[in-house]
């Protein structure tokens, strides 16, 4: 696998764990605890990932990120079936899709990697290493991508939502609005 398309990888992990923790911060306990242990999890599969050669328990990497898409899924379901819309108050729609995209992406990549793993007899890897002008580009176009996605996802979490303002931390001042005219 290209090292560009592996830091894509553990790039997505880590905007994928980032946002599972903070649903899990607001979230009552019984989701709080999966939320979080699974976002820890996707975190150091995504540091992983990036500062290693190869992709790390790839298999069960794959299945790691179904999971919170499964758990969403049961949930949604639950509140239907329940006539209960509140269930799913705790988990906000824009954070919860964009960790289920991103993880269906890391998912379908992962599979991709697994089979042509499968169908290749040799244990090495046939892609040459890209120069570094466009591994940095590669590297600056997936950050980008995974903060684009992960930045409004964390700002709908009950955590984005409680943040303090950019420039108020600690100032109780106001500001002359004339500047001593």
């Amino acid at each position: 696998m290209s090292p560009i398309t592996r830091s894509w990888l553990g790039m997505a992990a880590l905007g994928t764990g980032i946002t599972h923790i903070a649903l899990g911060a607001g979230a009552p306990l019984p989701l709080a605890a999966p939320l979080i242990l699974v976002g820890a999890t996707e975190i150091a599969w995504g540091v992983a990932a990036v500062v290693r050669d190869r992709l790390p328990l790839v298999a069960p990497a794959l299945v790691l990120f179904l999971l919170p898409l499964f758990g969403w899924a049961l949930l949604i379901t639950a509140a239907a079936v329940g006539g209960r819309p509140d269930f799913l108050a705790a988990l906000p729609f824009l954070p919860m899709a964009t960790a289920a995209l991103m993880g269906l992406f890391l998912s379908a990549m992962l599979a991709v990697h697994l089979r042509r793993r499968a169908s290749t007899t040799s244990d090495d890897d046939p892609v040459p290493s890209p120069s570094a002008g466009r591994y940095l580009l590669g590297v600056l176009a997936g950050g980008l991508l995974v903060s684009g996605l992960t930045t409004p996802a964390l700002a709908s979490t009950s955590a984005g939502l409680e943040a303090v303002p950019h420039g108020t931390h600690g100032s109780s001042s106001s500001i002359d609005e004339h500047g001593g005219h």
